[in-house]
């Protein structure tokens, strides 16, 4: 969903009764998430529930950094 899912779109179909959102894909690299495009990607407690993230990565320890990242964030 990169480039499709961004925040505003999130945010239209949340307000037109969407049970859930799908952020754009991040990538599993945690270090590279301080960009503004990628902090965009993040979840934000103002999310509806559930938050849902999509995590790039081939690394299962990189991986399961950037979900507890995710938790950690929102």
């Amino acid at each position: 969903m990169a480039g499709v899912s961004d925040q505003p779109f999130r945010e239209i179909c949340q307000r037109h009764g969407a049970g859930s959102t799908c952020a754009e894909m991040l990538t599993a690299d945690w270090r590279l998430w301080s960009s503004r495009k990628s902090s965009t990607r993040l979840p934000a407690p103002h999310w509806t529930e559930p938050r849902i993230v999509q995590i790039a990565g081939t690394e299962p320890e990189q991986l399961a950094e950037a979900a507890r990242r995710c938790v950690d964030h929102g």
